[in-house]
């Protein structure tokens, strides 16, 4: 039989609702450091074991020594563990610097409460410098693997446009899926949400809303900064290239699919003019668009879009790149600078082809899974996917789920 014992901290943010939102103060909730410690009967069976009962019985010093030959192994576990301790002073003082070092490495290692912590030193500014950006982008990770607390602070942020763009979509979207996990304080939120998402949508458009909205709260979550939204431009169809596609019988995919149609479409980094140039898309390539806002377009390209990230998190050259960290962000330039852009993050395991390297930075060909930006009057959006369309989107190295 397995007991549970928890550690826990309650931190709660103040998110400060905008006048033109209906909810006049929310509070981001949190379960805050919470560290689930397994007591099996046969403690003992491994040095985790040994550090959790341990740790159960108040043997602090033990269980400190035995996470920290696990740490220096790089287990997530165990730098977690490291990280709750010395968030709860938990035999030691409290650090939260400390803390933040430990969390800040397990989280690159996947661990998915260490991703949710980060974004709460991140949004308070304990044992790191507030950023609010950087708060979001760790609760969106958490979020996509199922982080129900991530989802909600995640939704609150878009509902406050604290740290992302302010998005009533994005807003219920997450809201929804912790609401689905049963949290709470969500449940309690959604209808409010909801109500709010009806006033902003055209009643002609109401329907197809709600309908897109439920399925994205239920589908796969998107890398950051690419959240699927019902506001892509698919007004323009007349212009699509001349290869018989428009009369192509449609296909069963929940997709907005295009092409370029000029003779080269600039890919950015970010939805504006001033965003460095990642490459340049050639007439009759396929896209995804993903989302479109003011004239730009979100999009992904069957073989991704050029990148850089920071060499270490590379293994393997040419075309047998993989990403060996969990999160990792892809930048627009070789740097962490205030021009360097992030795309989003790759997974652990992508596979990349490494274009070249300049100093610790590589720049590869990133998987299709992370997007950037095209102005919109560059593409066509057809009304629905086609055969050709995914006969050439397969053929540049894309996949259709």
């Amino acid at each position: 039989m397995l007991a549970f014992s928890r550690s826990r901290i309650i931190w709660a943010l103040i998110a400060l609702v905008k006048n033109s939102m209906p909810v006049r103060k929310k509070f981001i909730e949190s379960i805050a450091l919470t560290l689930l410690l397994f007591v099996a009967s046969n403690a003992g069976a491994s040095p985790d074991d040994d550090a959790r009962a341990a740790y159960d019985s108040r043997d602090y010093a033990t269980a400190y020594q035995i996470w920290s030959d696990l740490a220096e192994q790089n287990d997530g576990r165990a730098q977690y563990a490291l990280g709750v301790m010395s968030a709860t002073g938990s035999g030691r003082e409290k650090n939260p610097t400390e803390a933040f070092e430990w969390f800040s490495k397990a989280a690159e290692n996947g661990h998915v409460k260490a991703m949710y912590n980060l974004g709460i030193a991140y949004w308070t500014g304990v044992g790191t410098l507030e950023d609010h950006e950087e708060a979001t982008h760790w609760w969106r990770m958490a979020a996509e693997r199922g982080d129900m607390v991530s989802q909600y602070n995640l939704g609150i942020a878009y509902y406050n446009g604290m740290g992302v763009n302010q998005d009533i979509v994005e807003a219920t979207r997450w809201i929804r899926a912790s609401a689905k996990q049963n949290y709470v304080t969500a449940i309690e939120l959604l209808p409010t949400l909801e109500e709010k998402l009806r006033e902003t949508t055209p009643v002609a458009d109401t329907a197809s809303t709600t309908t897109a909205e439920e399925s994205a709260s239920t589908a796969p979550a998107t890398p950051p900064g690419s959240a699927p939204s019902t506001t892509a431009d698919v007004s323009d169809t007349s212009n699509a290239p001349a290869t018989g596609m428009e009369s192509d019988k449609p296909i069963d995919a929940d997709l907005t699919a295009g092409f370029v149609k000029v003779e080269s479409a600039e890919v950015r980094a970010d939805a504006t003019p001033n965003a460095p140039v990642l490459e340049q898309l050639p007439r009759g390539a396929p896209v995804k668009v993903i989302e479109s806002r003011q004239g730009w377009s979100h999009v992904e390209a069957p073989g991704g879009f050029k990148m850089w990230v920071f060499g270490k998190y590379v293994t393997g050259d040419g075309d047998q790149g993989r990403i060996n960290g969990e999160a990792v962000r892809s930048r627009s330039l070789p740097s962490t600078s205030d021009k360097s852009i992030s795309l989003g993050s790759f997974k652990k395991g992508d596979a990349v082809r490494v274009l070249k390297t300049e100093g610790s930075w590589k720049q590869v060909q990133g998987p299709a899974h992370l997007s950037a930006w095209i102005k919109s009057s560059n593409i066509s959006v057809l009304k629905a996917p086609t055969e050709s369309w995914a006969k050439r989107w397969k053929q540049d190295g894309g996949t259709i789920p």
